[in-house]
């Protein structure tokens, strides 16, 4: 079982592929990106997780928002930068925020479910305490989750199931193995897919109120009424 660090290193250079399977629901999250870039008149954001950041790219071109990213893993990084994107390796958990070229960003944003890969309640709970405290007054995070509670992606049945696991097993439910092949090779990681009450849970733990919660249908990238059909999105800021 690879990190996730090496899983997404392995990964980087089918990436793009990963990005066109999802393209609806990627597209639906980024302008929910750019509608609170707007709203708070935000000039500068930070990518945690960024990957290739070929949807970063996106973002800036449509905002010219000044933007930074971060991810662990080198090889996404170098591609990141490829796109000339500022982009540094991190790990979100560990970060000194120091070693970013600005203390402080009006969004930060982990989008795809980069928090699921972040092994580890407590490390969880670090991450997004670093998270806050790269936000400038008036901040906002901006987190995008899988949902294990999402029947209308992953079925009634195993989401019944995970109920049931997380009533009986608390804090071990909810860790799923995540596969795929590439250059012929079966490469898997191990992350943890979230809920909205873990997600509520997590953000009162780190200091942050949430100001707007969404879910989103994951095939077409259309809103969703409830936690039981669509993935997470989650709006926070800093509590005073």
């Amino acid at each position: 079982m690879l990190s996730s660090r090496e899983y997404y290193d392995a990964l980087a250079q089918n990436y793009d592929q990963e990005l066109k399977g999802r393209l609806s629901y990627i597209e639906a999250v980024n302008e929910s990106v750019i509608q609170w870039i707007a709203a708070r008149r935000a000039t500068t954001l930070v990518d945690v997780g960024c990957g290739n950041a070929q949807r970063l790219q996106d973002i800036l071109s449509k905002t010219g928002v000044m933007c930074t990213g971060i991810d662990e893993s080198p090889n996404m990084v170098e591609r990141a930068r490829g796109l000339g994107i500022d982009a540094y390796v991190m790990d979100i958990a560990d970060v000194q925020v120091g070693k970013l070229p600005r203390a402080t960003f009006d969004l930060v944003i982990a989008l795809w479910n980069v928090l699921g890969h972040i092994p580890g309640e407590e490390r969880r709970r670090r991450a997004l305490l670093n998270m806050r405290s790269l936000l400038s007054s008036g901040g906002v995070v901006l987190l995008d989750v899988n949902n294990r509670y999402n029947a209308a992606q992953y079925g009634w049945w195993r989401v019944i199931n995970n109920l049931g696991r997380d009533f009986l097993f608390g804090e071990k439910s909810g860790n799923f193995v995540l596969r795929r092949t590439v250059a012929g090779r079966m490469i898997a990681t191990t992350c943890r897919v979230l809920c909205l009450r873990e997600m509520l849970f997590l953000c009162r733990e780190a200091g942050l109120r949430p100001v707007e919660v969404r879910f989103i249908n994951y095939d077409t990238g259309l809103p969703a009424s409830n936690q039981w059909s669509g993935q997470l999105l989650v709006v926070a800021e800093s509590v005073a």
